[in-house]
């Protein structure tokens, strides 16, 4: 199972299309369920209800993800860790 866009891409070309996620930016005031995004170089270029591959302007050599229904919050950050030190090293997955 793939878990990250990069191992889609396997470092390709930082070109992706990710197909149906939920998108929330509290900073713009968005909640928008089953959304598409448009990453090319590793920059976001496009977010819209649909974005076809197919159609001009998108870039070349993009791979498509399916997004499932993933949520897509930028700017978020999980400081949710244990790293279990100093004393219990033994319990850590972190390696």
């Amino acid at each position: 199972m793939k878990r990250t866009i990069a191992e889609h891409d396997n470092g390709r070309t930082g070109n992706w299309l990710i197909k149906g996620i939920h998108l929330i930016d509290g900073r713009r005031g968005l909640d928008e369920k089953d959304v598409d995004l448009l990453v090319a170089g590793g920059v976001i270029q496009r977010i819209a209800a649909r974005i076809d591959p197919s159609v001009a302007g998108v870039c070349e050599d993009v791979v498509t993800v399916d997004g499932g229904g993933l949520w897509l919050w930028p700017g978020l950050i999980d400081g949710h860790v244990h790293f279990r030190e100093p004393g219990f090293e033994h319990k850590e997955t972190f390696r």
